[in-house]
């Protein structure tokens, strides 16, 4: 069975522009889209299928294995560029067939573009304001790499906290907008369709792909694009829950002669980048990692993410640097339901959770039998 990337197509509206590209398998058609301010309309990439085709592989393993007696084949008019279709062909595809048990083995018939498009040189970014976005970003401004300097901040809303216009999207776009401010970077909106209507949510598997996807589609203004990776080195590998354990194939196989995915984190733990982070004052300022889609301020600070995040800072003794984003006062209230929390995540072999109990201990910081009790019924349930 054949999937078909029709031709993008550039639609300018009042202030935005949009590109777009029908996705037909068998009696299954989607029009996804990204969509960007007007004036970005000179980077669009439209002379090749890159963005849509990265965005889409892992629906296409995923249906070539559940339809394992007919061959998948992704077709399109529009060429793509050499080394993304040598890398999915050669590494990508072949690897993920053999380690993950989901994904099947999928063939792409599309022409080759060997040719370099005019770029920009933009080195961009995601600002999400989490942990691993805002390392990224402290990482760019302490090195002397102009190649990878910052030029952009990326806020890409995908709908998933409610919607496009949801309260908590625009929460967290402001914020995006205002660590950009902070750090002297430009900041851009990109939207896109790609998450709900072709995967119906943010799963694990599939994030990479939409993200890497996303910036595809301006390759004539970023020659380089710092990827943040949840897990260092020494936690990846091919799990069936996160794609994001293997970012390193990911950025190395999604990058094309126009523009390079760096994967900026494989060397530090996540209890590294919060001391690294903690120096910085947009950081203190614009943390925002809750889960809660119901929250009615940034942080909820009592969802899990909320939590994990405050007992780290708290460990290595900067929590109150972060008042700002999190109840504080609640927390010093509340810290044997945190800390059962995390001694519950412990037990289970989280890798977070074991190095935020190793830092209270080197601080010689002991907590009360209540702390314990309520871990252990927590990790029992």
């Amino acid at each position: 069975m054949n999937i078909i990337i029709s031709r993008p197509v550039i639609e300018e509206q009042n202030e935005t522009v949009r590109l777009y590209s029908d996705i037909t398998f068998g009696k299954i058609n989607k029009r996804l889209y990204y969509e960007y301010p007007i004036e970005y309309r000179k980077y669009i990439t439209n002379e090749r299928i890159d963005c849509f085709l990265i965005s889409i592989i892992p629906y296409a393993m995923i249906a070539a294995k559940k339809i394992n007696s007919e061959k998948v084949v992704i077709k399109s008019d529009v060429k793509v560029s050499n080394q993304i279709l040598s890398n999915l062909k050669n590494l990508y595809i072949p690897i993920l067939n053999k380690n993950v048990e989901y994904l099947g083995q999928i063939d792409i018939d599309i022409d080759l573009d060997y040719s370099v498009l005019e770029n920009a040189g933009g080195c961009g970014t995601g600002v999400s304001g989490g942990i691993d976005s805002s390392y990224t970003i402290a990482k760019s401004m302490a090195q002397d790499d102009e190649t990878r300097k910052l030029s952009h901040g990326i806020f890409l809303n995908m709908g998933i906290y409610g919607g496009y216009d949801s309260e908590m999207e625009k929460c967290l776009e402001k914020n995006s907008q205002e660590i950009c401010k902070d750090v002297g970077i430009e900041f851009l909106l990109i939207k896109t369709n790609t998450c709900l209507d072709l995967y119906r949510g943010a799963h694990g598997p599939v994030v990479p792909s939409i993200m890497m996807g996303t910036i595809l589609s301006l390759q004539k203004l970023f020659a380089n694009y710092l990827y943040s990776v949840d897990f260092c080195a020494e936690e990846q590998f091919f799990d069936v829950v996160h794609a994001a354990r293997y970012d390193w194939l990911n950025t190395l196989c999604f990058s094309t002669q126009n523009v390079r995915f760096w994967p900026i984190g494989l060397e530090a733990t996540r209890m590294d980048k919060v001391k690294f982070l903690a120096n910085y004052e947009f950081s203190q300022n614009h943390t925002a990692v809750c889960i809660n889609s119901k929250a009615n301020s940034m942080n909820c600070s009592t969802c899990a993410k909320c939590t994990e995040t405050m007992v780290e800072l708290d460990s290595v003794g900067k929590l109150e640097l972060y008042d700002k984003v999190f109840d504080v006062k609640h927390y010093k209230k509340n810290i044997p339901y945190y800390m059962s929390y995390t001694f519950m995540k412990k037990w289970g072999k989280e890798e977070a959770a074991t190095d935020s109990v190793r830092e209270y201990r080197k601080r010689k910081i002991h907590f009360s039998l209540k702390t314990y009790v309520w871990a252990f019924c927590k990790y029992v349930r």
